[in-house]
């Protein structure tokens, strides 16, 4: 029978192998493998590899319920974490960072696609949810309802994804034009499956222990460098978008200015060709053989005028034609290869329409010469009576050929400049020759995007422009009144610096955070370090070699553990060697056995000590055990009537230095149970007796499972000397005894 652990691993299997073969569809462009339908999305290089580490992901943490593939999930973790941390990089700045397309790189223009190769952001968000519950794994975390509910996020934007596409709601499967990327519609499938799978995981047996639970527990080392990771990554990040964006944004504003000049230049060099034009029509103007040819049509006028006129073109190289036109637009006059057309109307013309409504000097829109046969840029200047009024104007033309060459000295490598006429016409382009003038419609797409901005009330900006086969362009452009420039080079060119910049932030950022997990787990190493030569020490201790002492470290908190530790095994060793055991004779066991036969033996001890010895507990601190020594030195009957009793009773009401017994006593145990012992001088006081001078050991001890604190008092007044030497006498010979 199938169980959930073999579901689990057959989706594992799948979300591999599914990813494998996008990834393989990507390498050898299998149209199908990336997105199974013509005419759907594709599943993003990126996003199959998502999948892929997820299903390894999914697999590890099956691996490790059975006590296997810890390490090996924690590598893949890092492997998924990096992955989805480039991912997010890419969805913050909002671009296809170079990162993504170091293998392979999606056309632009694809199939509902926002940024080329970069997946949409809730598939971005899912890996992420998946790295997470990899993490919760590796950590030790079992809640089913944690891995549920992560599932449950997974597997619901799978199910929303398709049922947008059952239904044809866009919205659905996070089709959002400008904003998300849609998900491929096998990668919904692969998402219901991952949430599944992870549903199924904890389902029934999420709670059980592994089969080796110690190869499934993380280091401290190990927890201590992962976590180091995450903080560093997620750092990572926010630096990545405020450093890109900032430089992008102090960049963008540094090529924006330099454009701007660029095309103010340019509309210097239109200007002078047409203020040569313009500044020759307005001597002509107030000409008397013009004026006399326009009012009287007199022939004789017509010979100067046309000699006039040839004169101003031969002698000026940025004029190309000039004739003159009565106020119907009909030709009068010109250059001798306009002499066929005198006599005809041209009222349909841009350059009579314009100067007619204005009345002023006027710059047309782009005309296809009749006679150069080439594209024309025209300039019209009214003629006027001696009364002022308007009886025709002064036409001319500039060279576009000589303003192009004009321009081509501008041009880097790669650069080309375009001009737009006052109606959007292209008229002017310095990569090629122009065989008509392109209106609106006509127009190629670099430069039809930017009519596009223009009429969206845009008037100058610049934008990243993708042709047809895949080259990216940098587009800037300007409008004026009578001509929009624009300026059209590769992107790499332009925004190399950019690129550069943005690279060089990726790069820190993740030889940072790379040196960030060196450093902690040296840190790690150098905290643990103190902790794992303990516990080998300790292990020597319970082979027998109890003459070893455990060694002091450099870390405060690590040393008042070796302390405690130190004092531990000094009772232990001291307790096993009153056995009369050989020190290799004993292991832990024997040991521990040892211990209880030398507490026996201390009791004896206890009950035959000439010093007093007894115990006080919290909350109040009176008496609760004491040897026979104390009921004698102090007077007491019996060890009932010493439990109703404190130091403070036993004691004077002041000490020889004038302060309260109750307040000193109550302040020396507060010291033993801070630092684990006192030793002082007191004044004692017999029970209903004289006071008594002694030494006083307060130490703190755990008797039972509960905290105390041990006194041992010692009279050390002069009648008691005599007896406690005799004792100590005694004392020695019992101990001698008892060793042997």
């Amino acid at each position: 029978m199938i169980n959930n652990k073999t579901i689990v691993k057959i989706i594992a299997y799948i979300l591999l192998f599914a990813g494998l073969a996008v990834i393989i569809g990507w390498i050898f462009n299998i149209e199908v493998l990336k997105s199974v339908f013509s005419g759907f999305v594709t599943m993003k290089f990126s996003a199959a590899v998502g999948f892929m580490l997820s299903g390894i992901v999914l697999h590890l943490m099956i691996l490790q319920r059975e006590g296997k593939g810890s390490k090996l999930l924690l590598i893949i973790l890092v492997v998924s974490m990096i992955t989805v941390s480039v991912l997010i990089s890419a969805a913050l700045v909002g671009i296809n960072i170079n990162l993504v397309n170091l293998i392979v790189k999606e056309a632009p223009g694809a199939v509902n696609t926002t940024y080329p190769g970069v997946p949409p952001a809730i598939a971005i968000f899912n890996f992420g949810l998946m790295t997470l519950a990899g993490f919760l794994s590796a950590f030790g975390i079992k809640s089913r309802r944690i891995y549920a509910a992560i599932g449950i996020l997974i597997g619901l934007v799978g199910i929303t994804a398709l049922a947008g596409y059952i239904l044809k709601i866009p919205m659905l499967y996070f089709n959002l034009p400008g904003i998300s990327t849609a998900i491929a519609v096998h990668g919904a499938v692969l998402f219901v499956l991952m949430g599944l799978g992870l549903i199924l995981l904890c389902m029934g047996k999420c709670e059980d222990k592994p089969a080796n639970p110690e190869k499934t527990n993380l280091s401290f080392r190990m927890k201590f460098s992962l976590s180091i990771l995450l903080v560093a990554i997620i750092i990572g990040l926010v630096a990545i978008y405020i450093l890109t964006s900032q430089g992008r944004t102090l960049l963008t504003s540094y090529i924006s200015a330099k454009t701007e000049q660029l095309s103010d230049y340019t509309k210097q060099l239109t200007d002078l060709s047409l203020e040569g034009v313009t500044g020759t029509l307005q001597d002509l103007s107030d000409d008397s053989d013009i004026i006399s040819l326009l009012e009287n049509g007199d022939g004789a006028s017509f010979n100067s005028v046309e000699k006039k006129l040839t004169d101003a073109v031969r002698y000026r190289e940025t004029f190309n034609n000039a004739a003159i036109y009565d106020n119907a637009c009909i030709l009068r006059g010109g250059v001798a290869s306009t002499a066929g057309l005198v006599g005809q109307s041209f009222a349909e013309r841009d350059y009579c329409i314009g100067i007619k409504k204005t009345g002023q000097t006027y710059i047309s829109g782009a005309l296809w010469g009749v006679v150069s046969q080439k594209p024309i840029l025209t300039v019209s200047v009214p003629v006027r009576n001696a009364n002022g009024e308007m009886i025709g104007f002064v036409f001319g033309s500039i060279n576009i050929d000589r303003l192009k060459d004009a321009l081509i000295k501008l041009e880097q490598p790669g650069e080309k400049i375009g001009l737009l006429d006052r109606y959007n016409s292209l008229f002017l382009d310095t990569a090629e020759n122009l065989t008509k003038i392109l209106p609106a419609g006509q127009l190629p797409n670099d430069t039809s995007a930017v009519v596009d901005r223009i009429n969206a009330g845009q008037d100058k900006g610049f934008f990243q422009f993708t042709e047809e086969d895949g080259r990216d362009n940098f587009v800037a452009y300007k409008k004026y009144d009578y001509v929009t420039i624009i300026f059209d080079s590769p992107y790499s060119e332009t925004f190399g610096v950019i690129n550069a910049l943005d690279n060089t932030i990726y790069f820190a950022v993740i030889a940072a955070i790379l040196l960030a997990m060196i450093a902690s787990w040296i840190v790690a190493g150098i905290l643990v370090g103190p902790v794992k030569k303990i516990s080998r020490q300790i292990d020597e201790i319970t082979k027998g070699k109890l003459d070893l002492e455990l060694e002091k470290s450099n870390t405060t908190e690590i040393n008042m553990l070796v302390n405690s530790l130190n004092r531990i095994l000094a009772s232990l060793k001291l307790a096993i060697l009153r056995t009369g055991a050989t020190k290799g004779e004993l292991g832990i066991a024997e040991a521990m056995e040892a211990k209880k036969e030398a507490e026996d033996k201390y009791k004896i001890l206890y009950e035959t000590s000439a010093d007093a010895i007894m115990t006080i507990e919290a909350p109040d601190w009176k008496f609760t055990a004491g040897n026979p020594a104390t009921l004698k030195m102090f007077n007491i009957k019996n060890e009932e009537e010493l439990k109703k009793l404190g130091p403070w009773d036993l004691s004077p009401e002041k000490q020889p230095n004038g302060k309260l017994s109750a307040v000193m006593a109550k302040k020396e145990i507060m010291e033993a149970v801070k630092k684990g012992s006192s030793f002082f001088n007191w004044t004692h006081k017999r029970y209903k007796g004289e006071n008594f001078e002694a030494t006083v050991l307060l130490t703190k001890a755990k008797i039972n499972g509960k905290d105390v604190v041990q006194a041992t008092v010692r009279d050390i007044s002069g009648k008691t000397r005599a007896r406690l030497r005799k004792q100590l006498k005694q004392r020695r010979s019992l101990n001698s005894k008892l060793c042997k």
